[in-house]
């Protein structure tokens, strides 16, 4: 059955700290939120992981879903391929997570194209997603290398993430419906398989073109089809919507 969560707060690496709830006797606040990691110079707070996830438990939160393992060319973790730039910090991360005893889920690969190229007509956009599972199929080793360097340190990891963040406008289409399950499908074949227990999460907005109703039915459609466990939607309050 898939699950459904609602995410209002979006953490980067420069993260910007919420002062802690004490409205009593009903806790309010959020006790999940994402993070961003990009490529940095030392000295910067990614250098240190360890205080990072420290601050962040102190906050009250005690779930963190890692946006990305990876995006355009910049692999967190060693990528042999000669057209990828490799900062590999994924191992120290997923330890400093799980000491800060911080639940864990691990995005795959984020594609700052993937909206635009996502728009494109059927026939490119089966190419493009294409390319995208043969990608992840060239990931997984390594990227499996990087979990298993955390040894029993990344036992706080509770599952995958997908970076990939659908709308309603993009794949209002049936055909590109159709391609967009079958991929999913598929990347959720390849992820079973490197981890059986670890479930699979991806998230949502809506771009208003459909009500709620219409709405709903297409995630139903695409999680059922697809087999993905967990929704997380996003109100959409950063982008005025």
């Amino acid at each position: 059955m898939t699950r459904i969560v609602f995410q209002a707060v979006l953490v980067g690496i420069s993260i910007a700290y919420l002062s802690a709830c004490s409205s009593k006797p009903l806790r309010t606040c959020p006790t999940q939120t994402f993070l961003q990691i990009y490529q940095t110079t030392p000295g910067n707070v990614a250098a240190n992981p360890n205080e990072l996830f420290q601050k962040t438990r102190d906050m009250g939160f005690d779930t963190v879903f890692l946006q990305w393992s990876s995006y355009d060319d910049v692999s967190f973790y060693q990528d042999p391929r000669p057209t990828k730039s490799t900062d590999p910090r994924l191992t120290s991360i997923i330890k400093a997570a799980c000491s800060a005893n911080i639940d864990l889920w691990l995005g795959l690969h984020h594609d700052s194209q993937f909206w635009e190229r996502s728009a494109q007509p059927e026939d490119q956009v089966k190419t493009y997603l294409d390319q995208r599972l043969l990608d992840l199929k060239q990931r997984l080793p390594t990227l499996e290398s990087a979990i298993n360097n955390a040894g029993s340190n990344a036992n706080c990891i509770k599952g995958w993430y997908i970076a990939d963040e659908i709308d309603d406008m993009t794949w209002e289409n049936t055909g590109h419906q159709k391609l967009l399950i079958d991929s999913l499908k598929s990347t959720k074949q390849l992820l079973t398989k490197a981890r059986p227990k670890w479930p699979i999460a991806i998230s949502g907005f809506t771009n208003q073109i459909k009500t709620p109703k219409n709405y709903a039915k297409m995630w139903d459609k695409l999680l059922t089809k697809s087999g993905i466990d967990l929704l997380l939607f996003q109100d959409g309050i950063g982008a005025g919507k």
